[in-house]
């Protein structure tokens, strides 16, 4: 089906003159030339052979008039102040101007030339072209920003410049809603109708929809400058509207001023940061941006500082620089108080092979950069909403790896480890290097080692079982072997098998008790059972109905080894839960000293997928469940609901054997409003600080290396800010296993146990503000480690905080004299300097919140 030429001419006439407007940003009112020019386009009974000159000469020939009654005008009115003459600019040269502006556009690069072609050319409101195009409706409105700051700066560098330019575009910056669409065009088809159709859209249009209608990305219209599209009246434009004739232009528009465009503009804030490199200078010249757009992308200064205004309450911050990598990106929001800090460095690629020591592949290699110890005492400014990247990869069947854009960092190591083999770490390349070949050596045991078997029901070999003995366990190869230390395991327990989808195998220890390793049998064959059990079931509140959405889990799971310093479960890991990743990258404090007791690990997380280490089923939309993993015996089982944060248990241990089971969780245990304040330790109101609801699910506390591991996997609920009096409002909050978290920019964070909660209707958190310290030393042999305590000697906490994780030392160890910046609380008294564990110096300090304590 052919264009209409018609319709081709308005469309023509359209485009431009809605390009010119967005780039005059001037709100002159040509309805009578409009009116006319449509009328005359609209009349034509045989198109004109050159449609853009025939529409040049008719806008010409209109504006002609118009300006010369108007410089009559001036020309009177200027008889008595000489020099005030209008300059007299051709309209050939709008012509050219025009012309120059569509050519303009045809020379911007992609993607702002299909842009602003679909935006002005083809009409599309904003939202139609995000769709069209695959991307956010910001990222339209950002690139129609920046071309028309393009075409700006060509028009300027043209002859006369701006004010030329300016000049020529203003009498043909008329609104694109001021022509009928091409839809119109098809439906009105007779000469007489053209006519009417035309004069009704000026009508009805100009008065209402001048001042926003470019802007609008709306692809319908109120009821009251409505026009219908192809399939509808073309006569509605003008339903119960004024006729034509009843009133002049100049009336129309002072009686019918312009309604407030109805959608309020998005809050723009300003965001001052800086980039810099390793070593904390600043990174000049390079592109910051914003959650990974780079349509929004600013350049640092000289100086590597960056300024820019976004839409939005949050950011992340990061470069986009093919040249660098982002180490540390930045955290920001509007309630921000810590200027963002984006550390970068030069980037690094690197692959190759991760083989055994007979150079066959080793498939399912975990490697992973990591950054030098002291990487954090090398930055003089706060960090606390920097957010550390990680760099891993796994290698393939082949044993081949790539890790294509690492950042160069001094000091950093590359640490690759695999099941059954020890682990190693390398120094970091300096350039970059595709061809490594990492070589990884089967674990060898000295006096006490123990060389075993696992099998199937069937007698066949088993792969990547786990074998586990006191706080050690490993995997067995390809051909199902493996070997256990009785070092490493601490003390003699039964040795157990496991793997997914099958029944433990078991060793008991000799009744001798086990100590030596003549104890055991000579050949150790470890013979895996038939499948395990599971058990249905269905979780429903006190009314019956199900529940979609609870996690149900085994409470009392029976303890198995420990993978790395992560305390491992039986049921969990035949129910198919895997061992974490982080547990094959984890260094693992005194391994060969594990009955020590000193060492003491506290994790609290937020796990999304089942594990060996905690796992869980989701109910469906009924409620209903299916758990395996169940050996014989019997089990106490646990649903949690999210939603509010209430649980239930079944109401004793039992041995399901693929029976069902329902677990009751009532609803009414709630608040329906938890109001609380956070004050200070003065008792002033903290406003802008998030208050927020997390349940412990689950809890784990078991020996590991060299001490305990105390382990919570937690879920998070309900949120609130706190307003300028401190107060804030938690509703529909579950009584029990709840804690409240409270962190933000001005104070150090916290927790308190929801059993803390007296009265739900006036709950107080008292805080601490945040005071960040560091220390200097001039002779860096004078101490290893720095420690802090109050006014009355108890000891408090040093924390480094991150946007993505907060760590809390009774000390921290110095690198060179340095620790780096730290936080502390007001209540802060003294700063004790160590070296090899003994107090050599205490330094008196009186915290600021405003500024950072300095200690030399």
């Amino acid at each position: 089906m052919q264009t209409d030429p018609t319709t081709a001419m308005l469309d023509d006439l359209r485009w431009l003159r809605a390009l010119a407007g967005r780039l005059t940003r001037d709100p002159h009112l040509a309805d009578d030339v409009v009116q006319d020019a449509c009328a005359q386009v609209l009349g034509q009974q045989v198109p004109p052979q050159q449609p853009r000159a025939w529409l040049v000469t008719v806008v010409k020939n209109l504006l002609h008039g118009h300006r010369r009654r108007d410089a009559a005008q001036k020309q009177r009115e200027a008889a008595s102040r000489p020099g005030t003459a209008e300059d007299g600019l051709s309209l050939l040269q709008r012509a050219e101007t025009q012309h120059r502006l569509a050519a303009a556009v045809l020379q911007l690069d992609e993607p702002y030339r299909s842009t602003v072609l679909l935006r002005f050319f083809d009409g599309l409101p904003p939202r139609r072209i995000a769709q069209k195009l695959g991307v956010p409706v910001a990222t339209v409105h950002s690139r129609l920003q920046r071309a028309l700051q393009q075409l700006r700066s060509q028009l300027d560098r043209q002859p006369g410049g701006r004010e030329q330019w300016l000049m020529a575009l203003v009498p043909f910056a008329l609104p694109s809603t001021f022509l009928p669409s091409p839809g119109l065009g098809l439906l009105v088809m007779q000469a007489n109708l053209k006519l009417l159709a035309a004069a009704a859209l000026v009508v009805c249009s100009i008065p209402f929809w001048w001042p926003t209608a470019a802007a609008s990305d709306d692809t319908s219209l109120p009821d009251h400058g409505k026009v219908e599209r192809a399939g509808g009246s073309a006569g509605g434009a003008s339903r119960g509207r004024t006729p034509a004739n009843s009133a002049s232009a100049p009336e129309r528009r002072s009686a019918l001023p312009a309604p407030a465009d109805p959608r309020p503009a998005a809050a723009r804030f300003p965001i001052s940061g800086r980039v810099c490199d390793c070593s904390g200078t600043g990174v000049p010249d390079l592109l910051v941006a914003p959650n990974d757009d780079r349509e929004l992308a600013v350049r640092s200064d000289a100086a590597g500082n960056f300024h820019f205004e976004l839409q939005g309450t949050n950011a992340s911050l990061a470069a986009c620089d093919e040249r660098y990598v982002t180490v540390l990106a930045a955290s920001w929001s509007k309630d921000a108080r810590i200027a963002p800090v984006i550390v970068v460095a030069r980037s690094l690629a690197l692959g190759g092979r991760v083989v055994d020591g007979n150079a066959a592949p080793i498939a399912g290699a975990q490697l992973l950069m990591q950054l030098p110890a002291d990487f954090d005492s090398r930055f003089p400014v706060p960090l606390d909403r920097a957010e550390r990247r990680r760099w891993n990869a796994t290698s393939g069947p082949d044993g081949a790896f790539a890790l294509a854009r690492l950042p160069l960092v001094d000091g950093a190591t590359l640490f690759c480890a695999a099941d059954a083999f020890a682990p190693v770490t390398l120094p970091m390349p300096a350039a970059d290097d595709a061809g490594l070949q990492i070589v990884l050596q089967r674990f060898r045991y000295e006096a006490g080692e123990m060389m075993g078997l696992v099998i199937d029901p069937a007698g066949a070999p088993v792969e990547g079982a786990r074998v586990a003995m006191g706080v050690t366990s490993v995997v067995s190869d390809r051909e199902g072997r493996f070997g256990l230390s009785l070092l490493r395991a601490g003390w003699p327990t039964p040795i157990v098998a496991a793997k997914a989808g099958f029944r433990p195998a078991r060793c008991e220890v000799p009744g001798n008790g086990g100590k030596r390793r003549e104890d055991w049998p000579q050949e150790l064959v470890l013979r895996l059972g038939p499948a395990p059990q599971s058990v249905r079931g269905r979780v429903v509140d006190q009314d019956k109905k199900g529940i979609a959405g609870a996690e149900v889990w085994i409470v009392d799971p029976t303890p198995f080894g420990i993978a790395g310093v992560l305390p491992m479960q039986l049921e969990y890991l035949v129910a198919g839960g895997e061992v974490p990743k982080q547990a094959a990258r984890m260094k693992v404090p005194f391994a060969d000293e594990p009955t020590r007791e000193d060492n003491f690990i506290n994790q609290m997380s937020n796990p999304k997928e089942p594990s060996a280490c905690w796992y869980f089923v989701t109910t469906d939309a009924e409620g209903d469940f299916e758990l395996p993993g169940l050996l014989d015996r019997g089990y106490q089982l646990r649903a949690l609901d999210p939603a509010t944060g209430l649980s239930g248990d079944t109401n004793s241990a039992s041995a399901f054997g693929g029976g069902h089971v329902e677990i009751c969780i009532v609803r009414n245990e709630v608040w329906p409003e938890l109001r609380g304040r956070v004050v200070s330790l003065a008792g002033k109101p903290i406003a802008g600080v998030s208050v927020e609801q997390t349940v412990v699910a689950f809890q784990n506390n078991a020996r590991v290396p060299g001490g305990r591991f105390e382990g919570t996997a937690l879920r998070e609920g309900r949120r609130a800010t706190t307003g300028a009096d401190g107060t804030f409002v938690l509703r529909d909050v579950g009584k029990r296993f709840s804690i409240f978290s409270v962190h933000g920019d001005p104070i150090v964070p916290t927790s308190v146990q929801g059993l803390a909660v007296q009265d739900p209707a006036n709950f107080t958190i008292v805080v601490e503000a945040r005071c960040h310290c560091e220390v200097v030393l001039l002779d860096p042999a004078e101490a290893d480690a720095v420690a802090c305590v109050d006014a009355a000697g108890e000891g408090i906490d040093l924390a480094i905080l991150r946007n993505n994780s907060n760590q809390f030392e009774t000390d921290l160890t110095l690198h060179q004299g340095r620790s780096g910046l730290f936080v502390v609380g007001e209540r802060a008294a003294k700063l004790l300097l160590s070296k090899n564990g003994k107090v050599v110096r205490e330094i008196v300090i009186t915290p600021d919140p405003g500024k950072t304590t300095t200690v030399q």
